[in-house]
């Protein structure tokens, strides 16, 4: 062979290098389903180091992701443990969102069982996904099992500030701040707080945006107007009143709105005439099945949805790429269950 003169590369070529077949080098160069990330990456890296000539997408063209069983979304049994629930609605938009994009997931429910004994889901431990997206806070320990597994991971819904996560979340603080605000303006004065605040991040940040709320008006909530509605590994208990009982309280979500105000009614109690309610979300199952309707906060859902996709796939494009800790502002939803209070 004459000095200067090259073989030409084939994909055969590369094939034999990395003992995969032609087809999935050929499905890898250009993008089509099949192969995985890694694969993928391999054999591009191959063949720019061989001198394989190939045709590049146009950026019109090329998915955001690599199509095919890449993000795992991960969710405890504990936020959907009824058939329709805010989770199973947060997780329906991001399952949109994918498909928008031509993306496809591995979904999976985390049980009480493998949350407390540390079992890694399956998608993770057997690597048949490359990025996480968490619906919904876990253990401590949970997250840094999943953490120390080096998985690019995405935290939707709760934040976390031991694990350096990029996490996307309503913006509860504020929201909550203003709903309050809204009762003072109706005239409450006397406002309970329905929630555990060790149970989730959001919740927490719910509550300091009550809590805002009633110092700006030069008050501190009462103890016993401090009402918990599940333990602090997020099992529902029993809703227990006070015997004293002020004009308005603040639900920590409107599915627990709806649990709230049925042990009202139970007891006697009108709502809104004799106690008003507000809760968030504007969860449209729970807000189908309450009498009277519950005035809340909506999350922009979608909104969610989106970012933490967008946080996935910048990601994957660049290592390095931080996202942070992004919130997505709701509205609040007037509906039926707030009346004045005069007293």
């Amino acid at each position: 062979m004459r000095e200067g003169s090259r073989k030409k590369v084939t994909m055969s070529d590369i094939a034999n290098r990395l003992n995969v077949s032609n087809v999935t080098v050929s499905n890898a160069l250009s993008g089509k389903k099949g192969v995985s990330l890694s694969v993928r990456d391999e054999v591009f890296r191959t063949a720019d180091e061989m001198g394989y000539k190939y045709m590049k997408s146009s950026p019109k063209a090329e998915p955001d992701f690599m199509i095919g069983c890449d993000i795992g979304i991960l969710t405890a049994q504990r936020y959907i443990q009824i058939s329709s629930s805010f989770y199973w609605e947060l997780y329906q938009k991001l399952a949109a969102e994918l498909k928008s994009r031509g993306l496809y997931s591995i979904f999976d429910i985390l049980s009480y069982d493998d949350e407390a004994s540390l079992t890694i889901s399956k998608m993770i431990a057997e690597k048949r996904v490359t990025s996480l997206i968490i619906i919904g806070q876990l253990t401590p320990e949970y997250l840094q099992c999943i953490y120390d597994t080096g998985i690019s991971c995405v935290y939707l819904d709760f934040y976390e500030k031991d694990f350096d996560v990029d996490s996307i979340t309503t913006d509860n603080f504020f929201d909550m701040y203003l709903l309050t605000d809204y009762l003072f303006l109706k005239g409450h004065s006397r406002i309970g707080f329905v929630g555990n605040v060790l149970a989730t991040s959001s919740i927490q940040d719910r509550y300091m945006g009550f809590y805002k709320a009633m110092i700006e008006h030069h008050l501190i909530p009462r103890q016993d107007w401090l009402i918990s509605d599940r333990t602090n590994d997020g099992r529902n208990i029993d809703i227990v009143l006070p015997d004293d009982m002020p004009s308005a309280f603040v639900c920590n979500c409107d599915e627990v709105g709806y649990r709230f105000i049925k042990v009202l009614q139970g007891k006697g109690y009108r709502v809104p005439e004799d106690i008003s309610v507000v809760g968030f979300d504007n969860y449209s199952t729970a807000d189908s099945t309450s009498t009277p309707r519950i005035t809340t906060v909506e999350v922009n859902m979608k909104g969610l949805a989106k970012e933490a996709i967008n946080a996935i796939v910048k990601r994957y494009k660049n290592p390095t790429y931080r996202a942070g800790r992004i919130l997505i502002g709701g509205k609040i939803v007037l509906k039926d269950s707030v009346m004045p209070c005069h007293d």
